[in-house]
């Protein structure tokens, strides 16, 4: 209808938007839930790659309870808690503790503090910083596709990104670190990366 807002056109558009670039962006993603989580915060979170928390922190779809559908944020929700719990979650409306998520494998990492939080963090990006950039990126694409098509296609797929993988020249100087022993170096391939 062209208006500006939850209910408009553009509003909608926009809001999609902003799910989608976390969820393609090439980089990996992280969330950090700092607090409870409630309708398109749950869906921002579930649209990144990795996620961390407070334990006892927690999720809610409250939009049941006033009428609404949680109808965008679904399309991230769905495909990693699978229908079964989000029926009973997004049903309910009922808050779901991060240590629930975590032993359903929908989170990444819990803490018990805040500093725990912090901890977990800097971890993770330690852990991404040995990644190589370029790989990460093809690594995330092909996921999207293999958990998207079927066997054949997402195999033929996956051989194309790996032959492609071994002509990169991030390949071959991780290759030429692993043969010397050594760490690679990976923040030439950054370009500007902040990781």
């Amino acid at each position: 209808d062209g208006r500006d807002g939850a209910g408009g056109g553009k509003g909608v558009a926009d809001f999609i938007g902003v799910f989608e670039e976390l969820a393609t962006l090439a980089k990996p993603t992280l969330a950090v839930l700092n607090g409870p989580a409630l309708g398109g915060g749950v869906g921002l979170a579930f649209a990144c790659d990795l996620r961390v928390g407070k334990a006892d922190d927690y999720i809610a779809f409250t939009e049941v309870k006033r009428g609404l559908v949680p109808a965008m944020i679904s399309t991230y929700i769905v495909p990693q808690l699978g229908p079964f719990f989000s029926r009973e979650l997004m049903l309910t409306g009922r808050r779901t503790s991060l240590q629930r998520l975590y032993e359903m494998g929908a989170m990444t990492k819990v803490a018990e503090s805040e500093a725990g939080v912090e901890l977990l963090v800097a971890t993770l990006m330690d852990e991404l910083r040995t990644s190589a950039p370029a790989a990460m990126a093809a690594t995330k694409k092909l996921i999207g596709f293999v958990a998207t098509h079927p066997h054949a296609e997402a195999m033929a797929e996956a051989v194309g990104v790996f032959k492609a993988s071994l002509r990169s020249p991030e390949t071959l100087h991780g290759l030429e670190a692993w043969r010397k022993r050594q760490a690679p170096d990976w923040k030439p391939f950054r370009l500007g990366s902040k990781l």
